[in-house]
């Protein structure tokens, strides 16, 4: 496939980059957010985008500048956005500026407040599940009962608690509903017209589900981290949490066709309006205005001033890292990554996870949300042969049944550069990585292949998945006679919340992968008629997401579909989830 190159027309030196930050940094002094843009486009291809938001942030409140610093953050936000059910979806620059936002220490002392009695109640009343799907009637009946008894002791804590909600919320909510309603109203008592677009009417004010979707919703899924409690969670208690929180967030979309039965469903239709109504008294003018008035200001000190000045200047006048201009211009990273790699491996902190005759395994936690796996294993193979087909017989449906997409971006002696799709666990959104994986062969007996992912931008993102991080790993290869000593080290970084649950499944699911491939390698070693090509077209990838259907290739290397042995029914599932 040819090479795609980004657009770095705008790159020069570090010292003109440098320049235009501080013309930059002067506008924004003057509340002046023309080149916030520019500075969104910068941050995404040096990979600051986290600290220049966190920057801008202190920056802004320390100026008095947030409030129209943050209504172009939510105005940029709504006019790039097609459908309002994609609005605020995507791990963007301007979420992020909304999660700092939200979850601040007044947020947070918010969300304590208004949830702290109902995470506890359902964490101390687990000691049966809530589910209401593929169980007995009974059971759906009782838990119905549950879930509803729950719900209402939440509607009654938030909407008893309008009057408590901090300001700064209140003005980030009416900003909101004030930028979005002029795109996307909200009109429920408006007459239905058939010639309208029927997808586009909203069921419920699009504010109330940002509200629950983004703050309210992930800090129950995850209460240890917000400290809304500090007891601990059960595996039964993790999945009643997740549980309330899916129906709560279809309660604030008004949502009644998911399959929760005919009591929940009932329950969000009788509680809605309600609901809705709290947002209103949430967001209203006259009330914040009041609010305001009654204030005391304090102005930000000088030396406040200074010290946030000081750092957004270092984040935008620091050295400009290196960044290729095409994918093949990484061969001069394989010496750091290599020492970085062996660093890794080094490491005393490696814990047993599994030790069978196949394939032995152990991992580390490298920090919350990152998990790092070691497989030692024998393949029955020689080295040059191992070390040749590893990195490609890795991405393989034999080893990775997840993977929906694997396609090579660049290939030459040096340096391999793949991107691969993988369908996670909920509630992770099916997950695109681009790997640079480097060739360091060491002696004949030794060989190390290290990879890690791209921070940069060079290739456009994959339809419907989210750009994933991966940070260092790889394989080292050792002779053994005519077999190879082989390690492989995996290394999982999730990112945003995600539940201690999903996080144990997913190092179990790594330490299978490690056996799959020794397996699959001596498979193929046996029989080289397994080594059929495995790029895959966009096309066909594109036909993979929307049917379910995997792509098999014939002695040409052209693909051709061929239908997933299971029912169509099963696949039809198996996307949904």
């Amino acid at each position: 496939p040819p090479v795609i190159t980004p657009d770095i027309s705008s790159w020069a030196t570090a010292s003109e980059v440098t320049k235009r930050m501080k013309i930059s940094m002067e506008r924004l002094e003057q509340g002046d957010f023309s080149e916030i843009s520019k500075l969104v486009d910068w941050s995404a291809k040096v990979g600051c985008q986290k600290e220049l938001a966190e920057a801008l942030v202190m920056f802004c409140r320390d100026h008095d500048i947030l409030d129209s610093f943050f209504q172009t953050t939510i105005k940029v936000e709504v006019e790039r956005t097609l459908h309002p059910s994609s609005l605020l979806r995507e791990d963007s620059f301007w979420v992020s500026i909304l999660r700092i936002l939200l979850y601040s220490d007044v947020g947070t002392k918010y969300l304590q407040a208004i949830l702290e009695p109902t995470v506890n109640t359902i964490i101390k009343k687990s000691k049966k599940g809530l589910d209401v799907k593929n169980v007995h009637p009974e059971v759906v009946a009782i838990n119905s009962r549950r879930i509803c008894k729950i719900l209402s002791a939440f509607l009654e804590t938030f909407n008893s608690s309008v009057d408590q909600c901090p300001l700064s919320l209140r003005e980030i909510f009416l900003t909101m509903q004030q930028c979005i309603d002029a795109k996307f109203p909200f009109n429920p008592d408006e007459d239905e017209d058939e010639d309208e677009d029927t997808d586009m009417k909203l069921k419920a004010p699009l504010v109330l589900d940002i509200m629950f979707f983004k703050f309210i919703c992930p800090t129950i899924i995850a209460p240890n981290k917000f400290r809304v409690t500090d007891q601990e969670i059960s595996s039964i208690a993790q999945s009643n949490l997740i549980t309330v929180s899916k129906i709560l967030n279809d309660l604030a979309l008004n949502n009644t066709d998911k399959p929760w039965g005919d009591v929940i469903n009932a329950f969000i239709r009788d509680n809605h309006p309600s609901l809705a109504q709290s947002l209103l008294l949430l967001t209203d003018l006259s009330h914040i205005e009041q609010d305001r008035a009654s204030m005391n200001n304090v102005p930000t000190s000088p030396q406040d001033k200074r010290k946030s000045r000081t750092l957004l200047e270092e984040i935008l006048t620091s050295d400009v890292p290196t960044v290729p201009t095409d994918l093949g211009d990484l061969k001069h990273l394989a010496d750091q990554k290599l020492r970085e790699f062996k660093e890794l491996l080094s490491r005393s902190q490696w814990k047993l996870l599994v030790n069978k005759k196949e394939c032995y395994t152990d991992w580390i936690q490298a920090e919350k949300g990152q998990v790092i796996t070691r497989n030692k294993m024998t393949i029955n193979a020689p080295i040059q042969w191992v070390a040749q087909h590893a990195p490609s017989l890795m991405q393989t449906k034999e080893v990775v049944p997840r993977l929906i997409h694997y396609e090579v971006l660049h290939e030459d002696e040096q340096v391999l550069v793949t991107r691969v799709v993988t369908r996670y666990l909920y509630p992770l959104a099916n997950r695109e990585t681009l790997v640079a994986t480097w060739n360091c062969p060491e002696s004949e007996e030794v060989v190390y292949k290290v990879g890690e992912g791209l921070p940069v931008t060079l290739v456009p993102k994959f339809p419907g998945c989210v750009r994933a991080k991966s940070g260092i790993a790889g394989f080292v290869f050792e002779a053994d006679g005519s077999r190879t000593k082989t390690t492989m080290v995996l290394n999982f970084q999730a990112g945003g919340l995600v539940p201690g649950w999903v996080q144990k499944a997913i190092v179990k699911q790594l330490a299978k992968m490690g056996r799959k491939f020794k397996l699959h390698c001596d498979a193929c070693w046996r029989d080289p008629g397994l080594l059929a090509p495995i790029r895959s077209s966009p096309l066909t990838s594109k036909r993979l997401l929307q049917t379910g259907t995997r792509a098999s290739f014939d002695s040409s290397g052209d693909a051709t579909d061929t239908e997933e042995s299971d029912s169509s029914e099963k696949q039809e599932k198996d996307l949904n989830e």
